[in-house]
């Protein structure tokens, strides 16, 4: 087998960039995931058209890796997140260090853009790790920490600073929340209506809590957007807030929350407000700490992430 080459994928390798990942996942150990987690983790066919957004944004590169003519893995760097989002490898091809070649060659590109560190999120043994990598200082020989994760990037030590968070990587449709609050009187103000900052508190604490189940971390208010209130929530009313993360930076959890009005004998419901919450992940020690990207490995997730993204 000759060494690999490499080169910048193209809208036109989205079709072999999914079969790429597909035969990746396919190729992982039984006793690394549960058959269903394997499954839920599948693209779809519509994960053609995700990586052709991703190729033709200005926020990705994306790198295929080549050998004796057939494309056999692929990297992706979010060089605004200063992170490394994705790197599968087809099984059969496993172990033969091109892994280790595509973090090369993605560092490089990395340093063209001035970062001076690089993290990647990688998946292994059912929790995921976060790496975090100076760049500019060769690591030392290089051992592989696990094995048995046949097509998914292998933390190394020496390379990586290796963080373990106790929650596994979310989907889009895993952090949807519904939460309901029925408007007492000590909820009003002189009109017998849900008062605003209530209402504004129940969508704090309900987005928080989306933040945090992809985060895995706790997670603190960073910024609110435009808070209009289109209907009052009556005394005796429910108010229902729907609440779910649809992307994601560095430390940073984007959450989608709408309040409605629901008559409680009928439920009909009547939409309150809606607004785009921005929360931070931190630490024990309330410092900032890094996330993953959010899965989107289904339909309900492509559009609920859509609709969050165009309605922004």
């Amino acid at each position: 087998m000759g060494g690999p080459q490499f080169r910048e994928a193209s809208a036109e390798d989205a079709t072999t960039l999914l079969s790429i990942k597909r035969a990746a996942i396919g190729g992982i150990d039984a006793d690394v995931y549960e058959a269903d987690q394997l499954d839920a983790w599948q693209p779809d066919a519509g994960g053609v058209s995700d990586f052709e957004r991703a190729i033709d944004s200005d926020v990705f590169d994306v790198l295929l890796a080549r050998v004796d003519g057939k494309d056999i893995a692929y990297g992706v760097l979010n060089a605004d997140a200063g992170r490394i989002d994705a790197l599968y490898v087809r099984p059969d091809y496993s172990g033969e260090g091109i892994a280790t070649s595509l973090v090369g060659q993605l560092e490089s590109r990395a340093r063209m853009y001035d970062l001076d560190r690089l993290e990647i999120v990688s998946s292994a043994r059912r929790r995921r790790a976060t790496g975090r990598r100076r760049l500019g200082h060769p690591p030392g020989r290089r051992h592989p920490t696990g094995t048995g994760v046949a097509g998914l990037l292998v933390i190394v030590p020496g390379a990586f600073e290796v963080v373990t968070p106790s929650q596994p990587m979310t989907s889009v449709s895993e952090t949807y929340i519904e939460n309901r609050e029925r408007v007492q009187p000590d909820d009003t103000n002189n009109y017998h209506t849900a008062h605003g900052g209530n209402v504004v508190k129940w969508m704090d604490e309900v987005g928080a809590m989306s933040a945090m189940r992809h985060a895995g971390e706790n997670c603190v208010t960073a910024h609110i957007n435009k808070l209009d209130f289109k209907q009052p929530v009556p005394q005796g009313n429910v108010c229902v807030i729907q609440s779910y993360a649809y992307a994601t930076g560095r430390t940073s959890i984007r959450v989608r929350l709408q309040a409605f009005s629901a008559d409680p004998r009928t439920g009909t419901r009547e939409q309150t407000t809606d607004s785009y919450f921005v929360f931070v992940a931190v630490d024990e020690e309330l410092s900032p700490t890094s996330v993953p990207d959010l899965n989107i490995d289904s339909e309900r997730c492509r559009r609920l992430r859509d609709e969050a993204l165009a309605g922004e």
